[in-house]
């Protein structure tokens, strides 16, 4: 009973450990995104001037 409870601690705490680390990469992922745009605009404008 005991172990079992210890067992279904480990696999909350590691499926929220994924979650956590799921979410900061989507983050990443959308920010490098956006910068990457944003400097595209910025780069074209810039050559337009």
């Amino acid at each position: 009973s005991e172990f079992q409870s210890k067992n279904y601690t480990f696999i909350v705490l590691a499926v929220y450990d994924l979650k956590l680390m799921h979410s900061s990469f989507l983050r990443r992922t959308i920010k490098n995104l956006f910068i990457r745009r944003f400097r595209n605009l910025f780069i074209r404008r810039f050559r337009s001037m």
